[in-house]
């Protein structure tokens, strides 16, 4: 039976971290930067707000989607396809998926063809809006 042992694994960390010639790494979760909170300090006796260094997965597709949104009705329309597409194949509908239907429509749309109402430089144009969105939420986040 194997059982743990919190002792020797202390040890062993304790002495892995003490060797100068040994490297060591810490893998964090996708939902690190979730964590941290980059809200400025409150006024005495307010309460701090939350502002998240990068949004998770719901807040994000939130802000992706307004974003694309604003490039303007077709765009709008495109989005919601996409959404039912996420939906009608069992998939989560959120950033992730949805650039990847963009992507993959990027991929089959042919000279003169339209997919999701949309020309090819407009999907084109999507995925750009989406992934400049990103990259700024990031920028923005840092210090």
């Amino acid at each position: 039976m194997i059982t743990h042992d919190p002792q020797k694994i202390t040890e062993e960390l304790r002495n892995h971290l003490a060797s100068h010639d040994r490297s060591f790494c810490f893998l964090f979760g996708a939902g690190a930067s979730s964590a941290i909170n980059v809200a400025p300090i409150p006024k005495a006796g307010a309460k701090r707000q939350y502002i998240p260094l990068i949004p998770s997965i719901v807040p994000l597709t939130q802000i992706c989607k307004e974003a694309a949104s604003s490039l303007g009705e077709n765009f709008s329309k495109a989005l919601e396809l996409l959404e039912n597409q996420c939906e009608t194949s069992k998939k989560d509908v959120n950033i992730e998926n949805i650039l990847s239907l963009v992507r993959s429509k990027i991929d089959a749309i042919g000279p003169g063809e339209k997919l999701l109402n949309l020309e090819k430089k407009d999907i084109e144009k999507l995925e750009t809006n989406i992934r400049n969105k990103m990259r700024f939420l990031q920028k923005s986040s840092l210090p």
